[in-house]
């Protein structure tokens, strides 16, 4: 079966940090984070909406910084999405 390829809204970029948001978030699938550098938070999800932030960047690398959200389930195809802070 196809996976959920997940969506995200625009970055805002902050000085040492950048937040974007899934936008069709599913708790029935296990999401996984990397980031190219810093360290990923997850917030707290809204409905089909969870927070992410990525912290601890340089004011060079906040904006070439890779955000890579993984997501699976059981009998579903791992789909993988990108997004650049």
């Amino acid at each position: 079966m196809p996976g959920l390829l997940p969506t995200f809204s625009a970055p805002v970029v902050g000085a040492t940090s950048f937040t974007v948001t899934i936008t069709n978030y599913n708790a029935l699938y296990t999401y996984a984070f990397a980031s190219t550098s810093g360290v990923v938070t997850r917030g707290t999800s809204v409905g089909a909406s969870l927070p992410l932030t990525i912290s601890g960047l340089t004011n060079a690398s906040r904006l070439t910084t890779v955000l890579t959200v993984t997501v699976s389930r059981t009998g579903y195809a791992t789909r993988t999405s990108t997004v650049t802070g």
